[in-house]
This record gives structure tokens, C-alpha cells and sequence, in this order.
């Protein structure tokens, strides 16, 4: 599952923006949201006239008088080649309007008009800003002789509630042993390490569930298993791309906070090493 199975809708900010558009146009941007959070690229989608009636389970005629009234209000933007539409801070031009109306009702599958949601665009890109600066960052302390692989050495980190010991000897493969590329074989070897993760949880993850409604606890927390630990870094390890940056976004902080040595920082990640 590369996707979290749900959305999270800001309701205050749907109703609000919402408030002047058609009941059609309402609906439409209900479906739009989904297959935006859906995409390969999170808050964009790229069809024709024809996709989208599909999309919409609507005519032509009917899904491109929603979507044109969608841009021309501001709730999402489009781009047609490399032209961008936005409503936003002034009102489309007729030009523009007509462009919209020429291409969605335009049969032909080469007009492609993509929809942008600037939300999930702006939130897309600081993730992959974070992400290059973390990157940069590893790549700065590589350079300066830094350490970011296995942990050589034991590692004691200063835990809210009990103290995490982590051996070299229990991040490690033993030699030549093969590298598990699947996500069902690398999660058992994580859960293998049960003295490593026993002491995190019990000192990181358990106290999190006074905190938490139980089914937050259970859907986001309790799966998080620890993958590797550097003298800067904790990494978390879920086996959801989606997941990861759910929780990330939501309850990162929460586990940070629950780590009291200076400079180590939490990360949390889908990735299989290969």
C-alpha cells in the first residue's frame, strides 16, 4: 500500500471555500480531493475531457462545467502546456475562461488539462525539500568523516522513561548474510531484534498510549519499529510510504519529545535497504 487509505480533511477550510460553488462543482471537488491524495503525485491530476467525465462518472459537458467552475473560483488551479491558471488573486481573463471551455469539451485525448490542489502541492514540495536537506546533511558528514551507517559502538540514549542501550552487534547482518529486499522479511528481521526494540518501545513508544485515543495508538504508533540508530539519529521504520509521512506530519513531535539526548533526532521512513 504506497498510499494511506484515507484523507485528512481541513472541514473548516472545505466549508469555507466551498460555500459559493454549485452542488455539481461541490461533489466534483469531493472526487478531485480523493484521486489528488491517489496520485503518483500528490495534488495533481492530468487527464482529458474524456478521463475526467470517467473520473466523475459524469458527460463531458457535465464534468467540465464543474471543473471550469472549480478554477474560475479559485479552489484549485489548472495548468494547460505551460500555462498555469489561478483564480486566486484576481479573476481569470476571457481568454483564459475560454481556453478552459475549449479544452474541456474538446473530445480529443491529446488536450490534457491538469488540476492542482495548492495544499497538497505546497505540502508535497516541503516534504521533498526536507528530505533533499536531510540528504545534503549526511552527505556534509560523510565528507567530514562522520558516521551515518551501523552504530560501532554502544549507544545509550537518555529516554523520558527507561534508557535505550543499543549494541552494534544488534543493528547489523552477520557477514554475508542476504540483504531482505521485501517488506514482509525485512519487518521480521526488525521484530527479531527484540531486545532493541523492547527497550524503545518501553521507553519511547508505550508512554505514547496515555496520550493517544487507543486507535490512534494501535493504527500509527504501535507498528513503528526501530531500523537503525547513528549517534545523531533514530531511524523509525513503518512499511508504508503513506504512513510514514501520516505520522510524520502528526506525531513525529510527539516522539521526539520523548528523546532527551541533545542533537538525536527521529526520522521516520518506508524504505527497505537494499
Amino acid at each position: 500500500m504506497g498510499k494511506l487509505p484515507f484523507l485528512g480533511l481541513y472541514t473548516g477550510d472545505y466549508l469555507q471555500d466551498t460555500r459559493n460553488v454549485s452542488l455539481a462543482g461541490r461533489g466534483a471537488w469531493t472526487d478531485l480531493l480523493c484521486q489528488m491524495h491517489r496520485s503518483p503525485t500528490r495534488g495533481v491530476v492530468s487527464e482529458n475531457a474524456v478521463g475526467y467525465s470517467r473520473m466523475l462518472s459524469a458527460t463531458v459537458e457535465q464534468a467540465g462545467r464543474a471543473i471550469t467552475e472549480l478554477i474560475e473560483k479559485g479552489i484549485c488551479d489548472a495548468q494547460i502546456g505551460n500555462m498555469r491558471i489561478s483564480a486566486t488573486k484576481r479573476a481569470l481573463s476571457r481568454d483564459e475562461v475560454k481556453m478552459l471551455h475549449v479544452t474541456l469539451d474538446n473530445s480529443d485525448v491529446t488536450c490534457v488539462v491538469t488540476l492542482i490542489n495548492r495544499r497538497m502541492e505546497r505540502e508535497r514540495k516541503e516534504k521533498e525539500g526536507n528530505k533533499k536537506r536531510q540528504e545534503n546533511f549526511r552527505e556534509r558528514k560523510k565528507s567530514n568523516g562522520g558516521s551515518n551507517g551501523a552504530v560501532t559502538g554502544d549507544i545509550s540514549l537518555s529516554l523520558s522513561s527507561s534508557p535505550l542501550s543499543v549494541n552494534s552487534s544488534e543493528l547489523t547482518s552477520s557477514p554475508g548474510e542476504p540483504v531482505e529486499d521485501d517488506i514482509s522479511k525485512y519487518r521480521k528481521t526488525l521484530k527479531e531484534k527484540k531486545a532493541w526494540q523492547e527497550r524503545f518501545r518501553r521507553g519511547v513508544i508505550e508512554p505514547l498510549r496515555d496520550e493517544m485515543q487507543d486507535i490512534s495508538w494501535k493504527m500509527f504508533i504501535e507498528p513503528l519499529l526501530v531500523a537503525n540508530v547513528t549517534e545523531t539519529e533514530i531511524v523509525l521504520w513503518v512499511e508504508s510510504s503513506g504512513l510514514a509521512i501520516w505520522i510524520g506530519d502528526n506525531y513525529l513531535e510527539k516522539i521526539q519529545a520523548k528523546i532527551t539526548q541533545p542533537g538525536m533526532e527521529v526520522r521516520i521512513t518506508s524504505e527497505v535497504p537494499e
